[in-house]
């Protein structure tokens, strides 16, 4: 876990969607300062493999700062579900033209994920959201079955959760931590300027621990959510030039072409942004 510069006691990893109405419910349901969070798309194990082996088994010598549990949360709405998951609505869209023969302008979501969903005989919206935590409970059988690590999965119902949807919607592309994400937002906030504010329910977070990881979030809500923000986020100093990377070989995918690119980084308390894409 060394490479993720988690602090000693952290002994837990939650996993949960993206979805920008997650964060605050996060924070006071799961934040305890031990419990280091990765989120990506639809909260899908298979894109973030690399991430979770990685957590749960570097470090295990070391007692203290060994991975004793994984809870993947999954969401839906139980009022509406098309307002719940939006990566399961796209994935439903992907998987009819698959098993229909139907042609789409662009395909956001990998055969692999949209396999294991027909496995199981998920093929609606409902189904899928519905039915994701037990797919996802498989791809952790696969994944860690025999870790010895404890994992489950459970599903979060946003209907009770309120939503504002005054400020545009912001990517914020970071690694595992076990930061607030309220702390995030301020730091996000800080020094401005005419940015986009990060309030309680606009970013999106895909807060994963490789690029290939984040790579296929930023293509999927820039293209499937129409996002033109992304902002990318050092946890510490620990993380500037990694993120500097990232930030570089996001810059230069076609699909940016057209969204605001930033860089966050940290020296000393002090922020530091660089503007990579106007």
């Amino acid at each position: 876990m060394a490479d993720f510069y988690l602090p000693e006691g952290t002994s837990r990893v939650v996993v949960s969607c993206s979805d920008r109405r997650l964060s605050a419910y996060l924070d006071s349901e799961f934040n305890d300062g031990k419990t280091a969070f990765v989120r990506t798309a639809g909260a899908d194990v298979t894109n973030i493999a690399d991430t979770l082996v990685k957590l749960v088994h570097v470090g295990t010598e070391e007692k203290n700062r060994a991975m004793r549990q994984v809870v993947v949360l999954t969401h839906t709405d139980m009022r509406d579900v098309t307002k719940g998951c939006g990566w399961a609505g796209r994935l439903a869209v992907e998987e009819d033209a698959r098993l229909h023969g139907k042609e789409l302008d662009s395909h956001f979501i990998g055969d692999a994920q949209i396999s294991q969903f027909i496995e199981n005989g998920y093929t609606s919206r409902e189904q899928i959201e519905k039915g994701n935590k037990n797919v996802q409970k498989k791809a952790l059988d696969r994944l860690m079955g025999s870790s010895g690590v404890g994992y489950s999965t459970d599903t979060i119902d946003t209907s009770g959760i309120p939503t504002e949807n005054e400020l545009e919607h912001v990517l914020v592309i970071t690694r595992p931590s076990v930061a607030r994400y309220s702390d995030m937002a301020e730091r996000l906030n800080k020094g401005h300027g005419s940015m986009t504010t990060i309030g309680k329910f606009n970013a999106y977070y895909s807060q994963v621990g490789t690029f290939e990881e984040a790579l296929v979030d930023a293509r999927l809500f820039t293209g499937a959510l129409g996002i033109h923000d992304v902002r990318v986020l050092a946890q510490d100093q620990h993380d500037n030039e990694l993120m500097r990377s990232w930030a570089g070989q996001l810059h230069i995918q076609d699909f940016m072409k057209n969204v605001k690119l930033t860089l966050v980084t940290t020296h000393g308390n002090d922020n530091n942004k660089a503007r990579l894409r106007a």
